[in-house]
């Protein structure tokens, strides 16, 4: 009895970060796809959100071929619970799709949107007629820009920043997964230099996260 006692104590230590990684709260969840609307033509720099209930949680801006959540406006979650449902609008009107928030995931969503999209380029032809003239094209681009605001990483977030993109991101957090458990004195994603990656790094991770 006394050495089963130590093995059950013994594999309960061993899943103890594992578990902890599963159950922790806040793991991001990360978007990206294209945006469609009715009309057929998306243009770039519309804002796509992402939110759960009434709360926006994340932001991205589409791109020329109307994509969003790609470089460098990634569209990540954390926050909500396992499953929670998350709505998404693309200049404020609400896409077809939705989503269950699921810890840890990269999910490709191509979002559809009714009507026409805003902005975009439009061209008016004017004809003359029979009498005289010619005709004249007027072209109009009122398609929306967005600059996207970045602040440098600090001294000391540069650590966390694995892949030196300047971004504390989902691919940091796949460097952490990656060398999850390994051990040494220069091992990758062992933040807080105790010599094993673990669950004090990933901790350390989310509250460092700039993504």
């Amino acid at each position: 009895m006394k050495w089963l006692n130590i093995s059950v104590l013994a594999g309960t230590l061993a899943l103890a970060p594992l578990t902890a990684l599963a159950q922790a709260p806040g793991i991001p969840h990360q978007f990206y796809g294209t945006v469609s609307y009715d009309s057929g033509t998306t243009p770039s720099g519309l804002t796509v959100r992402a939110l759960v209930g009434s709360t926006v949680v994340s932001t991205s801006v589409t791109q020329s071929n109307g994509q969003y959540g790609v470089n460098p406006d990634l569209l990540i979650v954390s926050g909500p619970t396992a499953g929670a449902t998350i709505l998404f609008t693309v200049n404020g009107t609400p896409a077809r799709e939705t989503a269950a928030f699921a810890n840890g995931t990269l999910t490709n969503l191509n979002l559809t949107v009714p009507g026409a999209a805003p902005g975009g380029t439009t061209t008016t032809t004017t004809s003359s007629g029979s009498s005289g003239g010619g005709t004249t094209n007027t072209t109009t681009d009122t398609t929306p820009t967005v600059t996207p605001v970045t602040t440098p990483l600090t001294e000391a977030q540069k650590v966390y920043d694995t892949n030196g993109d300047d971004a504390i991101d989902v691919l940091d957090f796949n460097s952490l997964i990656v060398h999850w458990g390994e051990t040494g004195s220069a091992v990758v994603a062992d933040f807080d230099g105790n010599g094993v990656v673990d669950v004090f790094d990933f901790n350390s991770l989310m509250v460092n996260w700039t993504a």
